[in-house]
């Protein structure tokens, strides 16, 4: 599924990005971040992960957590037990899947995922959410995801993944996602695309 060594995300320092907010929000009224010399992009970052096939959340947690992020969100939506599972790095470096006792009806994780950017937006240093979204899940896709989280917080920035890039650039694109990958792709297009779309205005 990745095809190369993951190696740190590390920008260059004083590289800026902006995340607008919502007008009349609760939360800051800009979004605009910066790196100071010696900081990474990591301690700026929160990843969100959607996906539905058990074994690319694990890959995609475990490379994520190598990459230096801190404590990025992963979820499996398991459509055969219609529960939301989350997936974590055990104590042994392994990744596993556990409940959360969320459903995976669309308007529930629509929730969930809210709150969570919500959540990173009033974070005093790990302010800047990143989704990346598996185009193909049960009942829904992540072009639906996107259009109603970015009308709920226009800036955020929405990777989309999937394996037919032909047939579904255009509607996730049109949803508002920042990028389009096709699967299976590399540590480094991964990681290079997530540091792209950071600082992309």
């Amino acid at each position: 599924m990745f095809a190369t060594t993951p190696r740190l995300l590390v920008p260059d320092a004083g590289q800026e990005g902006s995340l607008a907010l919502p007008n009349g929000d609760t939360h800051r009224s800009t979004g605009k971040f910066s790196l100071a010399p010696g900081e990474s992009m990591q301690e700026k970052v929160k990843i969100f992960g959607i996906e539905d096939h058990d074994d690319l959340i694990r890959l995609t947690r475990t490379f994520l957590n190598k990459m230096g992020f801190v404590d990025p969100q992963t979820f499996y939506v398991d459509g055969k037990s219609g529960q939301l599972g989350v997936c974590e790095i055990d104590s042994g470096g392994r990744p596993s899947i556990k409940p959360t006792g969320i459903s995976t009806e669309y308007f529930a994780i629509l929730e969930m995922l809210t709150g969570k950017i919500k959540e990173t937006l009033e974070h005093p240093i790990q302010n800047v959410p990143i989704c990346v979204f598996d185009f193909d899940l049960p009942g829904f896709t992540g072009a639906d995801l996107t259009r109603d989280l970015t009308k709920a917080f226009p800036g955020l920035r929405v990777i989309i993944w999937t394996g037919d890039e032909t047939n579904n650039t255009e509607p996730s694109m049109d949803a508002g996602a920042r990028a389009v990958l096709n699967k299976p792709c590399s540590i480094t297009t991964l990681e290079n695309k997530i540091k792209e779309t950071i600082f992309a205005p």
